[in-house]
């Protein structure tokens, strides 16, 4: 198992994430988190679940990959002002990924 952490940095005005998870090798079991040195991330993942859970925030722990399929998120980052940059209004902040089974 490999813990995935995801860095969430903003980018003129836009919500980023590195690695992108759609190059990365996933395996059911690993785990994945997202951090944020710009504000707290939040991040929400489409139907059907292929992981632990359907939403990540600030301090969750991480997400376990449960099961094969692609998983599609949508990240955000909460400002210090309670701004936030990225998801729902920026319907491109996110990623996709495909765990395989190993």
């Amino acid at each position: 198992m490999k813990a995935h952490v995801v860095y969430l940095h903003l980018k003129d005005g836009h919500v980023t994430c590195d690695p992108n998870l759609a190059t990365e090798h996933l395996n059911i079991g690993d785990t994945i988190s997202f951090v944020s040195s710009d504000g707290k991330p939040t991040v929400v993942f489409e139907e059907p679940l292929t992981l632990s859970a359907g939403k990540y925030e600030d301090g969750d722990p991480p997400l376990t990959i449960l099961k094969p399929g692609n998983f599609v998120f949508h990240c955000g980052i909460r400002l210090t002002d309670g701004q936030v940059i990225g998801w729902p209004s920026d319907p491109s902040a996110g990623g996709a990924g495909t765990p395989t089974v190993s």
